[in-house]
């Protein structure tokens, strides 16, 4: 048994928010544990039997994020940084053409970060039962059998046994269906579709030039033409941003005739609404899950959370509460699926909090927004020693840094000077500009932002120490 892992890390921070967000999603985050989701796959699949190198998928504005994911945990990956999200089967194409490189015969198993399994040895003993059917030929994905009428999972039905006696051909697939028909479905024999997949890259690249050609060609040129920087392949976006955005299930599974499934015994849960979080948590005596300060009185079956004060429910039933320093969230847990459409009504009215955090880890440190309001934003910058913010300018806005610990190495235009502690500086509208902590101890500096726009889009990237291309966020 050897596979090779590719574990996909998009999203857009919708789903969880507003703990997650478009500039760190649920993904890199960690929920009431010491591991992120992230980690946690990663450890799922690591050890014997597994490749030594990963292989992740990501946006290429969250490549620090899953970098220092594998750091900690001491993983020698390779990531595959998309200049555009494209869903799944783009990715995971991407992920093949690079696999085929390294082996032709890469068996891969694909999967995404959003997914709880606590049981080890029945995931590898699943991985083991579609072991054949894969090298037969088979994309083989893994069903679960239903533990519930859960309308939010896609569903397929398994037909005729394989000759390898653990794997099915697939009858029908069925995506998300509307609770009304989900239990005629259980009954009929339909089982959830985990989305983790297991096949050779050579095949599953066969089917897709087969069904989906033109995923395959943008793609191939995408890796063809990418820019390597070690272990970093960053994907040439003219080519990739003209793929098709489609899922895996659409684009290849549901068209083509090499598709099996393998039942899987193991625990599974879908970590894409609050109430699948709150199903994948131990509980309290009353059904409670809780992190952060909170109290409950005469409360159950509840989800809350709490960043940074006190939150209190008394005598409710089946809510998920979340705080954070700048928004609250109150849903009722069967309907924390549909928060997705308030992000989208709050990304209308043009609310920051839809996507991005009020602070944020960066690979020279870290940033916290302290106020903001019209035409002005005030953040707390802390870099590290070493740290080296990005050589940018402001097309619209203004800004003023005051030191008030450590000290700073600072450019503006062509000047380049030391900031002490409680010294500022103005960077007029149109100023090149760096800040950088050459010093061994922290360096914090409050700045002051003035201008009519103050959102991500209002920077521009000259030069960066960490090989980021371009900036969706500000200070980054």
């Amino acid at each position: 048994m050897s596979f090779t892992p590719v574990i996909l890390c998009g999203g857009n921070g919708k789903r969880l928010w507003p703990v997650s967000r478009q500039d760190k999603p649920k993904q890199f985050l960690k929920f009431g544990g010491e591991l992120s989701l992230l980690q946690q796959t990663i450890q799922r699949c690591s050890g014997s039997g597994f490749s030594e190198n990963p292989i992740l998928v990501c946006n290429q504005d969250h490549a620090e994020f899953a970098s220092q994911a594998t750091l900690e945990l001491d993983v020698d990956a390779d990531f595959i940084l998309e200049p555009v999200s494209r869903n799944s089967c783009p990715a995971i194409a991407a992920a093949a053409f690079h696999a085929v490189q390294r082996s032709e015969t890469s068996l891969l198993l694909v999967l995404a970060t959003d997914h709880a399994i606590s049981d080890q040895l029945g995931f590898l003993q699943a991985l083991r039962a579609a072991e054949k059917a894969a090298r037969n030929g088979y994309l083989v994905t893994f069903g679960i059998h239903p533990t519930g009428a859960n309308p939010n999972f896609g569903y397929i039905k398994p037909g005729e046994r394989l000759s390898d006696g653990q794997s099915f051909e697939v009858c029908h697939f069925v995506e998300k269906p509307h609770i009304d028909r989900v239990p005629s479905l259980i009954r009929e024999g339909f089982i959830w579709n985990s989305g983790n997949f297991l096949f050779e890259a050579k095949t599953f690249l066969a089917e897709l030039r087969k069904y989906a050609p033109e995923i395959y060609h943008t793609v191939q040129a995408s890796v063809s033409d990418a820019v390597y920087n070690n272990k970093r392949i960053t994907l040439a976006a003219p080519h990739f941003q003209q793929a098709p955005a489609q899922p895996i299930d659409i684009a290849v599974l549901e068209k083509s005739h090499r598709v099996a499934v393998c039942p899987a015994d193991h625990d599974w849960s879908d970590i894409g609404t609050w109430d699948g979080l709150w199903e994948a948590h131990e509980k309290d005596d009353n059904g409670n899950v809780g992190f952060g300060d909170i109290e409950i009185l005469e409360g159950q079956n509840n989800f809350v959370q709490s960043d940074d004060r006190l939150t209190a429910l008394v005598g409710v039933q089946n809510i998920v509460v979340i705080s954070t320093k700048d928004s609250v969230l109150v849903t009722h847990r069967d309907e924390s699926s549909k928060i997705k459409l308030l992000i989208e009504r709050l990304n209308i009215q043009g609310r920051s909090e839809a996507i991005e955090h009020p602070s944020s880890d960066r690979p020279w440190g870290r940033f916290e927004t302290l106020d903001e309001g019209k035409h002005y934003k005030v953040k707390r910058l802390s870099v590290d020693p070493g740290g080296v913010l990005s050589l940018q300018k402001h097309e619209h806005r203004s800004e003023h840094w005051t030191v008030v610990e450590g000290v700073a190495t600072i450019r503006i235009d062509d000047e380049t000077k030391e900031l002490k502690k409680h010294e500022h500086a103005f960077i007029p509208v149109g100023a090149v500009h760096r800040i950088e902590n050459k010093q061994d101890g922290p360096l914090t500096i409050i700045e002051v932002q003035n201008g009519a726009i103050l959102s991500e889009d209002d920077i521009v990237r000259l030069e960066d120490k960490y090989g980021r291309q371009h900036a969706k966020n500000n200070n980054s």
